[in-house]
């Protein structure tokens, strides 16, 4: 992912003109993304997905949109 953000590609779920301050929807998938996930026991994917997003944040000021907790595999 740091090779992306160095080479200016794009990241899927992260940035959209509409939502400059974060999708209002993502607070509310992840909660049960969450929850699913410990039901489970497959956690391993929202760990990674919480690396992804606070990188994402710091490194470009980025939020993510809704369809990247929704993409996220529980396998």
């Amino acid at each position: 992912m740091l090779t992306a953000l160095r080479e200016k590609r794009l990241v899927m779920g992260f940035g959209h003109r509409v939502y400059k301050n974060g999708d209002s929807r993502v607070p509310t998938m992840k909660k049960y993304a969450r929850k699913m996930a410990e039901f489970t026991g497959q956690s391993k994917w929202l760990d990674i997905a919480d690396i992804l997003e606070a990188t994402m944040r710091e490194q470009k000021n980025i939020h993510q949109t809704s369809i990247f907790p929704a993409a996220r595999p529980i396998t």
